[in-house]
C-alpha cells in the first residue's frame, strides 16, 4: 500500500522474534525506550508537545515491562516520533535448568558418554582448577587384528585434593580408526568435558593438567586450528577442535608421560599422572573388547561427534575410504 504500510496488518507474534528489537513503546504511560547494548534511553511525553512526540527523560536503569515495538523517527533536541507500532512480541519459552550431563549431552554425540552418570553435578572441578588439583588423563586403544574398525578411548578427572573422580570410556566403529585416532577421540572428550564445565559454571577455566602419552595428539591440540584441509587426517575431530577453540581459550598445561611405566615399576610406586594413564590404558582395551561382544548394536550406531553440524556413519566413511583410491 501507500507508505510501505501493508494493506491488512499483521496478527499477533506466535513465536520469539529473530530480530533484535530495539525500539520499545508503553502505550499505558506515553513512554518510550531506546535499547542498545550497554544502556536504555527513555523518552516520556511532553504536556507541552503532542501525545506522539516523546522527549529524552534520562538514562532508565531497567527496561519496562509490557512494552510493544514500534519505530521511532527522530525529530529535533533529543525529540522522537511515535511512527508506527506492532503487536506485543511473543514470550520465549522458559527454559528448563538442566544438570551437568545433560548439558553435555546436548551437544550431541551421545555414544560417546553413553556410559557416564553422573548422581550430582561436578561442582568440585571448578575448585579443583582454582586450587590446581585437577589432572585429567587419557589413552586410546586399538586392535589391529581383532577389531581393525575399532577405535577405544578412555579418560579420567581426578582432585588431588578431594579425591573426586569423573571418568568414562567409549568406541568408535570407523573405517578411519586407528591407534593415533584413538587418542584423538580421547583428548577431545577432555576438551568437550572442560568446555561444558566452562559453560555450565559460567567460568574461564585454564590450567587443567591433562597428560597423554601420545606427542602427537598433545602436538594436534596445542596448535591454533584455523582452517581444516579437506584431505586432513581425522579432519572431523579438527573441525570439532576448531569450534571448541573458537568458543574459549580452554588454555591447559598437556604433558607428556611415558606409557606403560608400570612394566617395570610397582603400580604403588607410580606417580599419580603415571597411575592414572594405567587406568585409561585398562578401560581404553576394555571399551574396544566391549564393542566387539556388542558388535551387531555398535555397527548401527551413528558416530557423529559432539558439536559437529551433520553426522557421519559407517557408510558415509566406507564411500570416503574408497574414493581416495
Amino acid at each position: 500500500g501507500p507508505n510501505l504500510y501493508l494493506n491488512q496488518a499483521l496478527g499477533k507474534w506466535i513465536a520469539p522474534s529473530t530480530r533484535k528489537w530495539r525500539q520499545f513503546y508503553h502505550p499505558e504511560t506515553n513512554t518510550g525506550e531506546l535499547h542498545y547494548d550497554d544502556k536504555i534511553l527513555r523518552f516520556e511525553n511532553d504536556p507541552d508537545d503532542r501525545a506522539y512526540i516523546l522527549s529524552l527523560s534520562g538514562e532508565a536503569e531497567a527496561a519496562l515491562t509490557d512494552t510493544i515495538p514500534v519505530t521511532f523517527v527522530d525529530v529535533v533536541d533529543g525529540k522522537l516520533k511515535l511512527k508506527s507500532r506492532g503487536p506485543k512480541l511473543a514470550e520465549p519459552p522458559l527454559q528448563e535448568h538442566l544438570s551437568f550431563i545433560e548439558a553435555l549431552r546436548s551437544k550431541g554425540g551421545e555414544w560417546m558418554w553413553k556410559g557416564l552418570v553422573l548422581d550430582e553435578d561436578p561442582d568440585w572441578i571448578i575448585d579443583a582448577l582454582e586450587r590446581g588439583s585437577l589432572y585429567c588423563a587419557t589413552d586410546g586403544s586399538h586392535n589391529k587384528k581383532l577389531a581393525p574398525l575399532i577405535s577405544g578411548a578412555a579418560w579420567v578427572l581426578f582432585c588431588s585434593h578431594s579425591r573426586k573422580v569423573m571418568r568414562g570410556e567409549f568406541a568408535e566403529f570407523s573405517v578411519a580408526a586407528n591407534s593415533y585416532r584413538a587418542e584423538q577421540l580421547g583428548m577431545l572428550a577432555l576438551h568437550l568435558l572442560l568446555l561444558t564445565a566452562e559453560e555450565y559454571y559460567q567460568r574461564s577455566l585454564t590450567d587443567a593438567n591433562i597428560f597423554c602419552d601420545n606427542k602427537g595428539t598433545m602436538q594436534t591440540f596445542s596448535k591454533e586450528h584455523r582452517r581444516i584441509p579437506a584431505g586432513a587426517k581425522n579432519n572431523d575431530i579438527l573441525r570439532v577442535l576448531r569450534r571448541i577453540q573458537t568458543t574459549s581459550k580452554l588454555a591447559h598445561k598437556l604433558q607428556h608421560v611415558k606409557a606403560h611405566q608400570d612394566d617395570n615399576v610397582p603400580f604403588r610406586l607410580l606417580s599419580l599422572d603415571a597411575k592414572l594413564n594405567f587406568e585409561c590404558d585398562l578401560r581404553a582395551k576394555h571399551a574396544v573388547q566391549q564393542a566387539i561382544a556388542d558388535d551387531a548394536s555398535f555397527r548401527t550406531t551413528i558416530y557423529s561427534l559432539p558439536l559437529e553440524q551433520a553426522s557421519r556413519g559407517p557408510r558415509p566413511l566406507l564411500r570416503e575410504k574408497r574414493s581416495k583410491k
